[in-house]
């Protein structure tokens, strides 16, 4: 018989959750917000959202203590370029992974100030010694201090210690109280893992669907066979961070057969995404 990586007995694809004429309804931010105060997270789903080809912010910042070890203009000048690009990096990153991502075109003190309100606070200083002091030295032309440089670097270093443990957090892009799946792992190389929805429940959802050109946040309503949704670029400021703050309070939960969860490392990726959109067609 077939075993699955913990030696249990493979069960074959037999069940699929039967298909459901879905009734769309295009609705205002602010009755997602209202929606979702009523949605239970015992399921929940993450996926991060920070594109791919993003250097970590610990790498800009290893690159800045480089030119700071070179004692000289140039390496100042290096030391403050990099700083900065680290703290921005992690700052972007994070609006990134809260659903903040349609205000990354605004200026860092708002970006900043809107962390602080979903509960990431990041002192003004970030600001005024590493990312405002660099925008100065570019516009001015002039040269670096090597206290200057140090400085810059010592901020950066306290705001990436200060946010390590929030930098590889997952946004939740799914949250509901009740949905049955059966997840199937093939342990050999290259693994794979795929996984049938049996049941969606009668308890409504939330789904951040970010597989759509632009990312749309839906109410799922099974017993009702509706789904609410508006864009997320459509949210408002005060509207987005009340919805990032709520989304921040679902914790993650692994998904499994039964009692048997399945571990986080052997959980897909955007696979298991597009393949609930394909088996439910939400």
């Amino acid at each position: 018989m077939d075993e699955d990586v913990f030696g249990r007995p493979r069960i074959s694809r037999w069940w699929h959750m039967n298909p459901i004429r879905w009734n769309r309804e295009v609705v205002q931010p602010a009755d997602i917000i209202d929606g979702i105060n009523l949605i239970d997270g015992k399921t929940v789903w993450t996926h991060p959202q920070t594109p791919a080809g993003w250097l970590p912010a610990e790498t800009l910042y290893e690159w800045a203590r480089v030119g700071l070890a070179n004692p000289c203009e140039l390496g100042w000048d290096i030391a403050v370029s990099y700083a900065k690009r680290a703290v921005c990096r992690r700052i972007d990153g994070l609006l990134l992974n809260n659903w903040l991502l349609h205000f990354g075109g605004r200026k860092y003190p708002d970006k900043i100030g809107m962390l602080s309100e979903i509960g990431i606070p990041i002192p003004g200083i970030v600001h005024r010694l590493v990312i405002g002091s660099r925008n100065e030295i570019e516009h001015d032309y002039r040269s670096v201090g090597s206290d200057e440089a140090s400085n810059a670097l010592d901020v950066a270093q306290l705001m990436l210690n200060a946010t390590v443990q929030e930098a590889p957090r997952e946004p939740v892009a799914m949250a509901s109280g009740s949905i049955s799946a059966v997840v199937l792992t093939k342990g050999s190389e290259p693994r794979s893992e795929s996984h049938d929805i049996k049941d969606l429940g009668t308890e409504p959802l939330v789904f951040v669907d970010f597989l759509e050109p632009d990312a749309q946040v839906k109410l799922v309503y099974p017993k009702d066979h509706e789904i609410r949704f508006a864009r997320l670029k459509q949210f408002s400021r005060e509207e987005a961070i009340v919805f990032a703050h709520h989304m921040r309070t679902y914790r993650p939960t692994p998904i499994g057969l039964g009692l048997i969860g399945l571990p986080k490392e052997l959980q897909p990726t955007v696979l298991r995404f597009e393949e609930f959109k394909r088996q439910t067609g939400i």
